[in-house]
């Protein structure tokens, strides 16, 4: 087996499933990791936030994930999309300068952080309970990622980094063959050299063709099906950065800060995946066995590459009125390549199976604000923004080749189809663009009252898709001559020449559907108005009123989505501060909204290799409606350490989930609306010095940790398919926790820490409980150092090695159905290795 597994390697190139670990290296401050962040204003703050501000990014260092990580309840799945207090990312809405950023991902409601540079964020606040001029679409948290350029003096910085993956780096790659300029592909640019579909006719005449006429088609497609296998080489990392003031005249000042950083990252993930079926019953209708079908085991290989421009203007026109206009362009190149062992146990049958091909997604947003003092009384803020963003896949390539291990020394043969298919010998291609106008005005009115100030505000965005995608076949068929009939899975990249394409040969087949491409819109238009009332020197409240049009529209086919809701969001909070200032009570209720995206409504099939199942949107999918409840008690010690606590409480009407559907073919991802849930929990933040005294080294050591609890029971209705009738709410993790100890020297030009994170179970997909069951990701412990010392007046250096201790990420099926993973009953059906990764920067400011 495992002889044939290498062959196959070097013949076909592997691909392992997942993305790799996001790079360390990417800043030169990413391995300075703090577990704590300065809370000043946060007392103050009428909402329940984490805050940090210019200062604490400053002192804290580390990119934007990281940042956020030390704030109680927050994780990240798949590198850099936000979950807070254990909810899926769908309920994380993030902004930038208070207007939407866009929607990133293919099947995932949520923005990756990672296309934000780091030298773009100033602050960024993270709202827990209602404001008024925050959106009513969220259920975890509002992120504000905010920008500036105010300066007081000049800068320049130069930082250059690489990093080694255990298991990777050094070793044997199998990659994409390159087509074209290495150099280009270095920076992870030229797809659209790629795209199959700029060789041959469209959808709609290539169907209507005779079947020569589609082989002569196929003939005119570039043989790309090559893999080589290289050398994995470190990965590397640049960042400048510039600050400068322009003119300084009086209360005028011109300052801007601009950046810029690539990095580029080669490494990968391993898995192993299983299927079971079988499932036998005992009377009370509990699984006592199952039979393994079959099972695979996938090694993933990606070369990333990431390039980021920032440039942010700040103009103080005097102590009255500030513009800012920022500007962020990001792009992200990866070619990632998937080899697939897998074996079937029904059939004595063992195949190789391959997906391999280049992703490309491009950023261009621009932000321009600004901040006026009309009166005394009243201050303008408002914002205009555009965002543009792309997602293409040129040339995606799936091939199998299959054998059977019964039968010794069975050379491994390609499976060439006879007919479309998603999953061999097929070539897929899509292009998304995102649009999206947004523009704000808030208005701030203080009374001649100090106990009384009056907000209001209007928002208005516009988001609209255009998406395509395309699938064509290799297929053979009764005129194919017989040396073509069966090939040698070795003869892979000869095969698809164009000699081999005609009235003897192969021809193509396309089997895109009207439904595989979609264009789409949301329109919001928003007003809002709040209050602030000081009812004492210790008691004060603010209330609001927030009202939001939705208009949502898809045209997919001949299905036609044209939705408009209304929704009418009060929100309350009430604080109890005392005189001195260092502690806080504060009470909060809101309602919010959870909206579908356009994935999750379009009919749109898409073949995931890594289930080996098709993702499908549902067209009836509703608003989830959320009521929110929160309690936080906050302490401040003094030197940036504090503590609290804060319970919260949340009711979930229409809940969306993804739902595991069996098929005669392959199974389907889909989408639902359950009936209702409830999501309650808990969290713990503390930050301290392990001594007052300032001569003892132990005043030093900063410890600090955060804890979350969070229970979630989900009710499906009477008419749900599922066996259980209550259940944890999909993507919901019950326990999030992290803790660091951090060492700082006493000439304050070096910070040592170790930091341990802990992530909770959570259920990754629903099922019916008969064929299928649900999954749930096993409980995952990270442990991580970090050292940043700055050497002399200029130069700096960091260290880091993350993941020591090479956690493993489960998925289990919860056979007994009790939301609990029993290793005696429960099946593992797919477990994952990243492999530990190590950093090391150099800077230099002058």
């Amino acid at each position: 087996m495992f002889i044939r597994l290498h062959a196959f390697f070097l013949l076909l190139g592997a691909m392992a499933l997942g993305s790799v670990l996001h790079a360390q290296t990417k800043d030169v401050s990413d391995s300075l990791q703090l577990n704590y962040h300065i809370r000043q204003n946060d007392i103050d703050s009428y909402a329940v936030t984490n805050i940090v501000d210019k200062k604490a990014i400053s002192l804290l260092g580390g990119n934007l994930t990281g940042l956020l990580k030390r704030n109680a309840g927050i994780s990240f799945s798949n590198g850099a999309l936000i979950s807070v207090r254990g909810l899926n990312p769908r309920y994380t809405n993030v902004m930038l300068n208070g207007l939407f950023a866009p929607v990133t991902e293919q099947n995932i409601k949520a923005f990756s952080l990672g296309l934000v540079p780091g030298a773009a964020v100033q602050a960024f606040e993270v709202y827990k309970s209602g404001d008024y001029h925050n959106p009513g679409e969220w259920g975890g948290a509002v992120v504000d990622i905010l920008s500036d350029a105010a300066l007081s003096e000049n800068f320049t910085q130069l930082a250059f980094g690489v990093g080694y993956q255990h298991n990777f780096t050094f070793q044997d790659f199998i990659k994409d063959e390159e087509h074209g300029s290495e150099l280009v592909d270095f920076f992870g640019y030229g797809i659209n050299r790629r795209d199959f579909q700029n060789d041959i006719v469209g959808r709609e005449e290539l169907q209507a063709m005779s079947r020569n006429e589609a082989a002569a088609e196929g003939a005119k497609l570039q043989n790309t099906w090559a893999l080589e296998t290289t050398t994995a080489i470190p990965n590397l990392n640049f960042g400048f950065g510039m600050g400068r003031v322009i003119l300084k005249e009086g209360e005028m000042q011109l300052s801007t800060i601009n950046s810029l950083s690539f990095s580029r990252v080669q490494g990968g993930i391993h898995f192993n995946r299983a299927r079971y079926d079988g499932y036998v019953f005992d009377q009370r209708g509990n699984v006592i066995s199952s039979t393994l079908r079959n099972y695979s085991t996938d090694a993933v290989f990606s070369i990333k590459a990431d390039l980021a421009l920032n440039s942010t203007w700040n103009w103080k026109i005097d102590e009255a009125n500030t513009l800012t206009f920022g500007a962020i362009y990001s792009h992200s190149g990866e070619n990632k390549t998937i080899s697939r062992y897998f074996v079937n146990l029904q059939n004595n049958g063992e195949a190789y199976f391959a997906q391999y091909g280049p992703l490309e997604k491009e950023l261009l947003l621009f932000r321009l604000s600004g901040q006026h003092e009309w009166t005394d009384f009243t201050e303008v803020s408002w914002s205009l923004g555009f965002n543009n963003s792309t997602r293409e896949d040129a040339d995606l390539r799936r091939v199998a080749a299959q054998s059977s291990f019964s039968i010794e020394d069975t050379p491994f043969l390609l499976i060439i189809p006879e007919t479309s298919k998603s999953d061999i010998g097929a070539r897929f291609g899509s292009d998304m663009l995102d649009q999206s106008y947004a523009g704000r005005v808030d208005i701030t009115q203080q009374t001649q009252q100090d106990w009384l100030q009056f907000r209001f505000g209007g928002m208005m965005d516009y988001y609209q898709r255009d998406f395509k995608a395309r699938v064509i076949t290799n297929v053979k068929d009764n005129l194919t001559s017989t040396d073509l009939l069966q090939v040698l899975a070795s003869d892979l990249p000869n095969i698809y020449q164009s000699a081999n394409f005609g009235p003897e040969g192969y021809y193509i087949v396309d089997g895109t559907t009207p439904f595989d491409e979609y264009d789409a819109s949301n329109l919001l238009v928003a007003v809002y108005t709040g209050g602030e009332v000081l009812f004492s020197d210790n008691w004060r409240s603010s209330l609001g009123f927030r009202y939001e049009y939705f208009n949502q529209k898809l045209n997919s086919g001949d299905v036609v989505v044209d939705n408009h809701t209304d929704s009418f969001l009060p929100y309350v909070n009430v604080n109890y501060v005392p005189s001195n200032h260092r502690m806080a009570v504060k009470f909060s209720y809101s309602r919010s909204v959870n909206r579908p995206a356009f994935r999750e409504l379009a009919p749109f099939i898409f073949f995931d290799f890594d289930y080996r199942s098709d993702v499908q949107g549902t067209v009836d999918l509703k608003d989830a409606k959320l009521h929110n409840f929160d309690l936080a008690f906050l302490y401040e010690f003094g030197n940036n350490e504090y503590v609290s606590l804060n319970p919260f409480y949340k009711q979930i009407k229409d809940p969306i989930e993804m739902i595991y559907v069996v098929r005669s073919d392959v199974p389907l991802f889909t989408f639902q609306n359950a009936e209702q849930a409830e999501v309650s929990g808990i969290e713990l933040e503390f930050s301290k010095f392990l001594s007052n005294n300032q001569n003892s080294l132990l005043s030093h050591l900063l410890l600090s940790a955060n804890l979350a609890y969070i229970a979630s029971n989900i009710d499906l209705g009477d008419d749900t398919n599922e066996v259980l009738s209550n259940r944890p709410l999909q993507g919901q993790t019950p326990w999030i926790a992290s803790a660091g100890l951090t060492f700082f020297t006493e000439d304050k030009k070096g910070v040592f820490t170790v930091g341990y994170n802990f992530l909770g179970s959570a259920l990754f997909t629903v099922a019916d409980g008969v064929e299928t069951f649900p999954r749930y990701t096993e409980p995952q412990h990270f442990l991580s150092a970090t050292m940043a010392y700055k050497i002399g007046k200029h130069w700096g250096m960091n260290l880091g090695v993350g993941n020591i201790l090479n956690t493993v990420f489960n998925q289990v099926a919860d056979v007994n159905l009790n939301a609990e993973i029993d290793d005696e009953v429960d099946n593992v059906v797919q477990e994952g290795l990243r492999y530990q990764n190590f950093s090391m920067n150099v800077s230099y400011k002058f």
